[in-house]
């Protein structure tokens, strides 16, 4: 059933390439911007709520804000 010493998922007929379509960083970035977004919507617009709610100092907040161009 295998050609070699252990069975390999080809072996079994389960041929799924690993494909990573973005690097890491790009995935991290995205996933930041979406969280800051969503939390600020829930906010109000509200920088301080949504730094408190995402467990940052509004200083924090506000940086994460100007990394990703946005304007709260």
């Amino acid at each position: 059933m295998a050609d070699g010493r252990l069975v390999t998922p080809q072996d079994l007929g389960l041929d799924v390439p690993l494909v990573l379509t973005a690097a890491l960083d790009d995935i991290r970035a995205r996933t930041e911007r979406l969280a800051l977004r969503e939390c600020l919507q829930r906010s109000g617009q509200n920088v301080s709520r949504a730094a408190r709610d995402l467990g940052v100092s509004r200083t924090t907040m506000y940086r994460l804000l100007s990394k990703h161009g946005m304007q709260p």
